[in-house]
């Protein structure tokens, strides 16, 4: 091989792994934006009005939303939304409140929140743990799910739940 030719090759080579460069800067600027617009889904959430607020008195609370797959670390004060799956850790204790009920859930208890059938109230759906329920006093009814029985609490009724 001729010098010329090596030459025209490593050229030609160094035009080629220019692009692959930048072919690759665009692939993670793209990636760095979708990281970013899904983390300000999860703040923004959805054009869904919240049913509710959950407050943490201890630890870890966690949420998943109905649509999603990744678990959110959920602050003091943040949004509850119809479909959520409220998960408590270890050592930890949350309360919630929907339309002017209060629930308290103990440590590791997991929940789904969804509209009750008749579109009365809410109704939340255990799979595991400890919850309290305190319904206020002329408020929308919720109902508590416990493995396939219904219990309904109705005004100013107070229902303690132990699985």
């Amino acid at each position: 091989m001729s010098e010329f030719n090596i030459k025209k090759k490593f050229k030609s080579l160094k035009k080629m792994d220019f692009f692959v460069i930048i072919f690759f800067l665009i692939t993670a600027a793209i990636s760095v934006n979708l990281f970013r617009l899904d983390l300000l889904n999860t703040i923004n959430m959805r054009k869904e009005e919240p049913i509710g607020t959950v407050v943490i008195r201890k630890n870890i609370v966690q949420r998943r939303l109905s649509d999603r797959v990744l678990w959110d670390r959920l602050a003091s004060g943040s949004p509850v939304y119809e479909g959520d799956l409220i998960r408590v850790a270890d050592m930890s204790k949350a309360a919630l409140y929907i339309d002017g009920n209060s629930i308290d859930l103990g440590e590791n208890t997991l929940i789904r929140i969804i509209r009750a059938p008749l579109g009365k109230g809410f109704q939340i759906i255990m799979s595991e743990g400890n919850l309290s329920v305190l319904s206020g006093e002329n408020n929308k009814s919720i109902s508590v799910n416990i493995k396939g029985r219904i219990v309904e609490a109705i005004a100013g009724a107070s229902i303690d739940i132990l699985t």
